[in-house]
């Protein structure tokens, strides 16, 4: 489709100017989905509870360990839920809906001591992922961002079919060339982004309207007809069961593509005891992600089926939204997909970096005679893309520096990231020279990396060493290595900042930009 030229000078500046305000916000939701993308190891790293020696085969017995943990715990036969050991979490957890969830070493079969366990470092990423850190308006603004990086790859799109021909510079080509590469990657994170962003923040709205006035939580008026919740059967007398490993096997004889992730007893040991065995299926993850499992529901007495959910049988609403929460959080992927996706976030990363310094030249160029009237925003930009990396390094040395026992731990750990995170926007300014500062954070980011990695080992010294001697690798390990990876890196970048060549264009910014 080709453009005149003056809507193809309109489609530029658009481009342009809601692109420089969308960068900021989406830099941060790509950069914290980056890191959330390892959730699952980020999950173990900072809970010692997980820190055991993991064997090739589970070898123990489901009848044995629920029932023995049902009767020690008091949990209630009304609804009991046995989560099954998986990637995000290899640990078998039991619980009712009135006791806290206990976790078992599948391998040693030991209660897991959880207290001191802490989700802090993979939900605060989250949150500023998804921008719930700003209080009402943080998912708002998110969800406003997809809509405009869609826009944004629309109109590249476009300029990219009219041959729009600005000037062919460094920048422009790795901003050009990377994003087209990206473009399937950054469309699929781009449309979800905005839909969850949207859907989560303005829900409260749809709801009050659809109930009028009646209810403002959105969940709470469709679940009942999307996600309807178990029927327990009604109580009678105490029965026998079956034996739930036997269960397990008939379910799947009955259901071979059911990978089951959840089994949840109904009435157990009642002559009406039910027990639902849930996953996801094997030739189709998509469709049949966390918010979507397929089961099969079994008589606890004889084995017989109760009921049976396949996807001919799902929601056609529970189907979309299964889709859209797999590309965006990858739920039942394993390492590999993760890593691809992690890199591709890297490269969109650098692709928005070079799409900002196109800006930033062309204004450069425009105001020669007054420096300083748009430097501030140069600064401003280092601060947000490049800040925020020794600042989120310095959280996860605080995470195992401050100790557990101070009072509200949790902000102190927030609240120097922020303040640090806003630390980097003097800097910016106190350095003359842009690869000045540039060392100084890459430095800073390296040097933090490294102290993690020693607070780390000298807080978990007595698991490691057992890890270690095990000779068997563990998610604990490969995060302390990744971390390794990162500092030495960013100190070799510290250390030959000088020698980039493209970085020396921007040498004594102050006096060229």
């Amino acid at each position: 489709m080709k453009l005149k030229n003056l809507n193809l000078k309109y489609l530029i500046k658009a481009h342009t100017n809601l692109g420089l305000f969308a960068l900021f916000f989406f830099y941060i939701s790509a950069f914290f989905g980056t890191i959330t993308l390892f959730k699952p190891q980020i999950h173990m790293w900072e809970n010692p509870s997980r820190y055991f020696v993991k064997e090739d085969n589970y070898k123990f017995t489901l009848d044995e360990l629920v029932n023995r943990t049902i009767q020690e715990e008091g949990f209630s036969t009304k609804k009991v839920e046995v989560i099954l050991p998986s990637y995000k979490d290899d640990v078998i957890a039991i619980n009712d809906p009135a006791s806290r969830t206990k976790y078992i070493n599948p391998y040693t079969l030991k209660m897991l001591d959880t207290t001191s366990d802490s989700s802090f470092l993979h939900n605060f990423f989250n949150d500023l992922h998804v921008g719930r850190n700003i209080p009402k308006v943080g998912q708002l603004l998110m969800g406003i961002a997809s809509i405009l990086m869609i826009f944004l790859i629309l109109s590249g799109v476009m300029l990219f079919i009219n041959k729009h021909k600005a000037k062919q510079t460094f920048n422009f080509k790795w901003h050009r060339d990377l994003s087209l590469f990206l473009l399937p990657y950054i469309i699929i994170f781009s449309l979800t982004g905005a839909v969850l962003g949207f859907m989560l923040s303005s829900s409260s709205l749809f709801a009050y309207s659809a109930s009028k006035g009646e209810i403002t939580n959105m969940r709470a008026l469709v679940a009942p007809v999307i996600f309807p919740r178990d029927k327990i059967p009604e109580k009678t007398d105490k029965t026998k069961m079956l034996n739930i490993d036997t269960l397990m096997q008939k379910a799947q004889n009955s259901y071979k593509n059911l990978e089951i992730k959840k089994i949840t007893l109904l009435q157990w040991n009642d002559k009406n005891a039910k027990i639902k065995f849930s996953g996801f299926l094997k030739d189709n993850r998509i469709l049949t992600g966390r918010i979507n499992r397929q089961y099969i529901v079994l008589s606890g007495v004889d084995g017989s089926i109760l009921d049976k959910r396949t996807l001919d049988d799902s929601h056609g609403i529970k189907n979309f939204l299964s889709g859209f929460y797999f590309f965006h959080f990858l739920p039942d992927e394993t390492s590999t997909i993760r890593i691809i996706f992690a890199f591709l976030g890297i490269a969109f990363l650098i692709s928005l970096a070079f799409g900002f310094l196109i800006y930033s030249n062309k204004k450069a160029q425009k105001y020669k005679s007054n420096l300083h009237y748009y430097s501030f925003l140069n600064r401003f930009s280092i601060a947000i893309m490049f800040g925020i990396i020794p600042a989120t390094a310095l959280c996860l040395l605080l995470y195992w520096v401050i100790p557990k026992e101070l009072f509200e731990r949790i902000i102190w750990i927030k609240g120097c990231f922020y303040a640090y995170w806003a630390f980097t926007l003097f800097l910016s300014t106190y350095f003359e020279d842009v690869i000045d500062l540039l060392k100084s954070l890459c430095f800073q980011t390296s040097a933090f990396l490294f102290a993690t990695i020693i607070a780390h080992i000298m807080k978990a010294s007595e698991y490691l060493v057992v890890l270690i001697q095990s000779e068997k690798m563990h998610p604990v390990l490969y995060v302390d290595l990744t971390i390794l990876i990162l500092s030495v890196i960013f100190f070799l970048l510290y250390k030959y900042m000088y020698k980039i060549k493209f970085l020396i264009n921007y040498s004594r910014i102050s006096d060229v930009s």
